[in-house]
């Protein structure tokens, strides 16, 4: 189902979840997929799973998905973009309770392999 097809969309909140691509223009793209080739960006098979973010995205890294919440418009170069973005986190462990946890998993091994 094309996002077109959805009456009502224009202007409404919404929270999607994809990867960001910042294109050769300086726009950034937040695509259903990873990686994307410069080729791919805004291309007429790719707009249905293109939204453009309107605004700075430098500071998050585009090999993990990113939740955002913004305005849904319908873009004149017939693809869409989120206005208004902000950057919802996840919930989870924060890094440093990996590490914590893998020191205290060495500890727990050394010990027993010396005892």
């Amino acid at each position: 189902m094309k996002w077109s097809d959805l009456p009502g969309l224009e202007g409404e909140s919404l929270a999607l979840k994809g990867f960001l691509f910042q294109a050769r223009d300086g726009r950034w793209i937040l695509a259903k997929e990873p990686d994307l080739k410069s080729c791919c960006v805004g291309a007429a098979h790719k707009r249905e799973s293109q939204v453009s973010l309107l605004g700075d995205f430098s500071n998050y890294s585009t090999n993990v998905p990113l939740n955002v919440r913004g305005t849904f418009h319908f873009a004149e170069s017939g693809g869409y973009a989120l206005a208004h973005v902000e950057v919802m986190q996840e919930q989870g462990f924060p890094i440093w309770t990996v590490g914590l946890s893998a020191l205290l998993l060495g500890i727990f091994i050394i010990r027993k392999l010396r005892g």
